[in-house]
């Protein structure tokens, strides 16, 4: 139970952190959305992930890495495709304007 309470509060620290964290300041600008994405979710994740790997729980470790890669191919893949939508329609757009 004491490793549970760790992860959550580590989690929550994380996370609080990361909120008020100044990137501007780092990167001189804002944390995208998908960075924004991918920081939550190691927040949440690492610290499950680094209590299965101690308690050798490899199949639970395995199961929430495998989800978190795949969500993420489909997070940023969502995202390619409606960047292409975007550009598509643009072009569209310009060749009816300029006839």
């Amino acid at each position: 139970m004491r490793e549970i309470t760790l992860a959550a509060t580590f989690s929550t620290l994380l996370i609080i952190g990361g909120h008020w964290f100044p990137w501007r300041a780092l990167l001189h600008r804002d944390l995208h959305r998908v960075e924004a994405y991918i920081y939550g979710l190691l927040s949440i994740l690492t610290p499950a992930a680094v209590v299965l790997w101690t308690r050798g729980d490899w199949f639970a470790l395995a199961l929430i890495v495998l989800c978190t890669i795949a969500a993420g191919i489909a997070t940023i893949s969502a995202k390619a495709i409606d960047k292409i939508a975007e550009y598509r329609n643009e072009l569209h757009d310009r060749r009816n304007r300029d006839g």
